[in-house]
């Protein structure tokens, strides 16, 4: 497989994740040379989600369930 199609199985198996969870913790492996931050936002944009907080190496994003909302945001 090519990396556009992992990227994209990648992006397809977080979206799934975030639909029945709607948080989601990653972990970005430490011979992972690019940078955190980088990772979170472009994993972010590919699900539609939020990125929640970054620690180290360990990433959380959000996005609200269609069908599983379980989170109530204050508003």
């Amino acid at each position: 497989p090519t990396r556009r199609s992992s990227d994209l199985n990648l992006i397809n198996t977080l979206s799934d994740a975030l639909e029945a969870h709607e948080l989601v913790k990653l972990n970005v492996l430490k011979s992972c040379p690019d940078d955190v931050r980088q990772v979170a936002l472009d994993l972010a944009s590919g699900a539609h989600a939020e990125v929640v907080q970054i620690i180290g190496k360990t990433i959380v994003l959000y996005r609200e369930s269609r069908e599983h909302r379980r989170i109530e945001l204050p508003r």
